[in-house]
């Protein structure tokens, strides 16, 4: 290493630099990896960000150090405005206050990326609100989609709720914190795909925001068979998508409901029997029924009079606000069955 003379009986050794991923290649990062095991960074790990951003040899050594090719431009954390760069392979944001402890994840030597609570609220000023939430949903779920393409893959959440507010709290007042934890609000954990995600937040999102503005359920709920209800199945218990347990009401998303083969169709036969025996009502969301709008209007009617709730149809089927959040939210499917 190359010794700078300072004039001092001390020579100074320049310090190495440090890569922090943040903002939606690290969304990326963690939308690639099958779990959050990794080593997150003290205080005395990464006391200070890079003050300037990645050269262009440590860009093309990322994919190396890595095993991933981060989509371009790379987003870095800097800690002075003046070091900001902007290109096409980078593109660096200034963070001038300390990160709190374990908000930055070591992945490689001298490689950073934010943790994925940082990384909400980070997405909270490149994302719209409904996005936002959507991926609440997405880190605190068993479940994450692919980036650069469509699908999803299984794995366990990345985080919780709690985590995300306890952030949000140490962070209060810096950018994207109160826009995250505005969204926050809306983040249920436990979703096991995309399309319970879709459908909870198409129910549940305040109507000024889109939704039905329905109560929320709980995602994936356990529910264990009953005595009495044992001789309709030989399962020990059921997880529900969608569970008001205050009207012992599930709510299933069926995405092949046309195409059940004749065993799985007695299983869900057998499933319902055993439910219905336990008093508890069951409502079978399909496909079809998420992407028009107006069968989707039957679904949330059909809900809000199990949960005793009167829906205001004239006030949110066809609102500027749900047309956005259908659009949003339905981006993949013919915009022209989505709002019809």
């Amino acid at each position: 290493m190359k010794i700078v003379e300072t004039g001092r009986s001390q020579p100074c050794y320049p310090a190495r630099m440090d890569i922090v991923l943040s903002h939606t290649t690290a969304l990326e990062f963690w939308r690639l990896k099958r779990s959050s095991t990794f080593a997150r960074v003290r205080p005395k790990g990464i006391s200070v960000l890079p003050s300037c951003a990645p050269s262009a040899a440590e860009i093309e050594a990322l994919p190396l150090q890595l095993e991933w090719v981060p989509l371009a431009p790379f987003h870095v954390l800097v800690k002075e405005a003046a070091a900001r760069r902007r290109g096409k392979r980078v593109t660096a944001h200034v963070c001038s206050s300390s990160l709190p402890e374990g908000s930055l994840v070591k992945v490689a030597e001298g490689v950073f990326v934010c943790s994925p609570e940082l990384c909400f609220q980070q997405l909270a000023s490149v994302r719209s609100f409904s996005r936002l939430v959507e991926i609440g949903f997405e880190f605190c779920g068993s479940y994450s989609r692919y980036s650069g393409r469509t699908g999803f893959y299984e794995r366990r959440p990345l985080t919780n709720v709690k985590a995300i507010e306890r952030l949000l709290r140490k962070t209060a007042g810096t950018k994207g914190s109160t826009l995250a934890a505005n969204a926050l609000r809306h983040v249920l954990e436990g979703s096991w795909s995309p399309m319970e995600t879709i459908m909870t937040m198409l129910l549940c999102l305040p109507m000024k925001k889109g939704g039905y503005g329905l109560p929320t359920p709980s995602m994936n709920y356990r529910i264990d068979v009953s005595s009495s209800a044992r001789k309709f199945t030989p399962k020990g218990y059921f997880v529900c998508d969608a569970y008001w347990a205050a009207a012992k009401l599930d709510v299933e998303y069926d995405s092949n409901e046309h195409h059940l083969k004749r065993k799985e169709k007695a299983n869900d036969s057998a499933r319902r029997n055993a439910l219905s025996a336990m008093g508890i009502s069951v409502i079978v969301v399909t496909w079809d029924q998420v992407v028009v709008r107006r069968s989707m209007d039957e679904v949330a009617s059909s809900i809000a009079r199990k949960l005793g709730r009167r829906l205001r149809l004239e006030r949110a089927s066809g609102s500027r606000a749900q047309l956005d959040l259908r659009r949003e939210l339905l981006s993949f499917a013919d915009w022209r069955t989505c709002s019809r």
